[in-house]
């Protein structure tokens, strides 16, 4: 399916967009050690800043003051920088903007060993190398290779990270379309094109990205591996985009997408999407299709970035009405009249459907500030059990049963589940219900049942194993070695009786060596092959 512009169709029109943005999110494995990893962070410090750089005075202490949405220790775990500072809401958190400002002048590598070392850490590119790559089109093309419409202005807000200190990070980058009129339409179609990082089969083209009006074939893949370096990679860091996909291939150089995790983890990127149009215009219209009303409708094809009236026109794309009543039931919220949303495997959306303040100021804040970090948060659980879930079958092979392994990864899952792996995270009402709503989106409850189970099955099994052993270890000690002491003290004693201690002394020597390694041996992690 290449998308075009079709007018929706249970109302037959486009809707104009109020506010809309889109945050693309990219998911790799970085190689920061810990926050005192110096040489590492010494070596981003060209490009990269903390992240509060990149926020105004307002936009900081209305952060600080949204930090409180989470728990404590959640909180202290998403915004590692709640710790630095200690300034309270009844002085506009004054205090604690001068200290971030003074933070920020000494540096990422000053700032970051001074967080917690077992907190995330959060970085943003610098505005001026933002500059560089912010304005540019999306250009669609066929099989053919031609192009199926004009470049598709887009403008890049900012670019963040966030890696865990588990070896796992986020690549963050928040998008909006750049031209005057823009629709609902169209923030569909940016959403489309900007999630696919590889293309779903061979003769799939993807689109080109065009910076400031440049003809070089850059894709979105090219983008992400050059935000990428330094994150995953010891190479120098490029601080050209045009430059880097020149290196590529000229000197064809390893890149993260090309790895087994960048082609099946990063296949495609998740995406949170905010838009706000008015409804009121088209209330009366009637819902076509198995939508109830065309607000679930429009909402609907907004999550799955389908083309406007897809879900009710184009056989290929209409919904079964079983598979439409599970997602309105489970998958949706609409916990208010002006705005509702739906959390799917791949995508959260907010959609507000009144003209109204808080659908165009306070909404898309709370989405930045509370809803994002929550999403990022639920989709590192989401990763990390992938990853426990991947290398549990690995290690557990007839290859592979190495029982040092297993128990080091039981241990590392013991060690997420009492720092990641929360019933609540907040104590907001809204917040919870969205994080469960994440949650069953992105199939994590199911995961980490899987997960627990498979540890559970594995640990119970390697004990069997175990206690079979000492069993047998048991009877070896008392039927054999118990006899041959028996023997060796008789041997001893009539040595002892001709006064040859020397020979006695090597004899016990040599029973306690051969019963040391025989326990050795048998209690070893690694069992006998089968």
């Amino acid at each position: 399916m290449q998308p075009a512009e079709i007018p929706l169709a249970s109302a037959n029109v486009d809707f104009d967009l109020l506010n809309h943005s889109s945050t693309f999110i990219y998911p790799f494995n970085h190689k920061i050690a810990s926050a005192q990893d110096r040489r590492r962070l010494e070596s981003l410090e060209e490009c990269w800043s903390p992240w509060w750089r990149r926020l105004d005075d307002r936009q900081i202490s209305v952060l600080l003051d949204s930090t409180y949405f989470f728990l404590p220790y959640i909180r202290e775990v998403l915004f590692p920088e709640t710790s630095l500072v200690r300034g309270t809401s009844t002085d506009g958190y004054e205090s604690s903007i001068k200290k971030l400002r003074y933070y920020s002048q000494k540096g990422l590598t000053y700032t970051c060993s001074d967080l917690p070392a077992h907190n995330v850490l959060r970085f943003a590119y610098k505005e001026p190398l933002l500059a560089e790559i912010a304005s540019f089109s999306v250009v669609p093309f066929d099989r053919s290779g031609a192009p199926i419409r004009p470049g598709l202005p887009a403008q890049l807000a900012w670019v963040d990270v966030v890696v865990f200190t588990s070896g796992l990070g986020f690549l963050l980058l928040k998008v909006h379309l750049a031209q005057d009129a823009q629709t609902i339409s169209q923030a569909m179609e940016l959403n489309y094109y900007l999630r696919m990082v590889h293309p779903p089969s061979i003769d799939w083209r993807l689109p080109a990205l065009s910076f400031n009006g440049s003809s070089a074939d850059i894709k979105l893949r090219d983008l992400l591996d050059f935000l990428t370096q330094g994150f995953v990679d010891d190479t120098p860091i490029e601080r050209d985009l045009l430059r880097y996909k020149t290196r590529l291939k000229e000197t064809n150089a390893p890149r993260y997408s090309d790895t087994e995790a960048g082609q099946i983890f990063g296949e495609r990127c998740h995406f949170l999407s905010y838009a706000c149009v008015n409804f009121d215009s088209q209330k009366a219209q009637k819902a076509e299709g198995i939508f109830s009303n065309p607000e679930d409708h429009l909402l609907f094809e907004f999550a799955s970035s389908l083309q406007l009236g897809d879900s009710v026109s184009n056989p290929m794309w209409i919904p079964a009405a079983a598979q439409t009543k599970q997602l309105m039931d489970q998958n949706r919220f609409a916990f208010w009249r002006c705005w509702r949303g739906m959390s799917l495997k791949e995508s959260v959306v907010f959609l507000g459907t009144e003209d109204i303040g808080f659908n165009r100021v306070v909404l898309p804040q709370n989405i930045e500030y509370n809803y994002l970090p929550l999403y990022i948060y639920t989709l590192h659980q989401k990763y990390k059990l992938f990853t426990f879930s991947s290398e549990l079958m690995r290690k557990s092979g007839r290859d592979q049963g190495n029982l040092s392994e297993l128990r080091f990864l039981m241990d590392s899952f013991m060690k997420f589940r009492n720092r990641y792996w929360f019933s609540e995270v907040t104590r907001k009402p809204l917040g919870s219900e969205l994080y469960r709503k994440f949650q069953y989106g992105l199939e994590v409850p199911a995961l980490y049942e899987l997960v627990s189970n498979e540890v559970k099955d594995l640990k119970e099994y390697y004990e069997q194993q175990h206690e079979q052993r000492i069993s047998i270890l048991l009877a070896i000690l008392t039927f054999v070695f118990l006899p041959l002491g028996a023997v060796v003290g008789i041997f001893g004693m009539t040595f002892f009786s001709q006064g040859s201690w020397r020979s006695f002394i090597v004899a016990c020597v040599l029973v306690e060596i051969v019963s040391l390694g025989v326990w050795k041996w048998w209690t070893q992690d690694g069992l006998p092959d089968n």
